[in-house]
C-alpha cells in the first residue's frame, strides 16, 4: 500500500523514511578482515593469466607482516627500523622555539621605521637646483 500523500519514497507507518543507508565496506575494513584471519587465498586475472596468492599463519597475518618487518630491520633496513620505532614509541616531535618571536617582532618594527624615514626623505620637497646666475 502506498503512502496516502502519494509519495512512493516513504512507506506507510515509517514517517522518517528508510533511514541512513548501511556503510559500504572500505579498503581498511577489507584489510582488517584479511589480516586478522589465519589464511588468505586470493585469485585474480591479469592479461588472461591467472595469479594466485596463498598466505597462512599459525596466529594471524598481522604476525607474519610484523615478523617480516622485524626481519628487514635486523638485516639493516633503516626504513623498517624507523617504522617499527615510530609504531612503538610514536613519531618524534619537532620542537619549535617560540622565544625568538619578540626579537623578530622588534626587528620588523625597526625595519618599518627605517623604511618610513627613507620614504619621508624622498618625498620631502627638494630645493630648487636650477639656480643659474647670469653675470653681466
Amino acid at each position: 500500500m502506498s503512502n496516502p500523500n502519494g509519495n512512493p519514497f516513504f512507506k506507510e507507518g515509517n514517517p522518517g523514511g528508510p533511514g541512513r543507508p548501511k556503510k559500504s565496506e572500505t579498503y581498511s575494513d577489507t584489510l582488517r578482515e584479511l589480516l586478522s584471519g589465519q589464511n588468505i587465498e586470493v585469485t585474480w586475472t591479469i592479461n588472461g593469466k591467472e595469479k594466485k596468492l596463498k598466505v597462512s599463519s599459525d596466529k594471524n597475518i598481522y604476525y607474519g607482516i610484523a615478523s617480516s618487518q622485524i626481519m628487514e630491520a635486523l638485516k639493516g633496513s633503516v626504513q623498517a627500523q624507523k617504522e617499527i620505532v615510530d609504531r612503538i614509541q610514536g613519531k618524534a616531535q619537532q620542537n619549535i622555539n617560540m622565544n625568538n618571536l619578540e626579537d623578530i617582532s622588534d626587528q620588523f618594527a625597526n625595519l618599518g621605521a627605517a623604511l618610513r624615514i627613507i620614504d619621508s626623505s624622498t618625498t620631502a620637497k627638494k630645493p630648487d637646483t636650477d639656480t643659474t646666475q647670469v653675470q653681466d
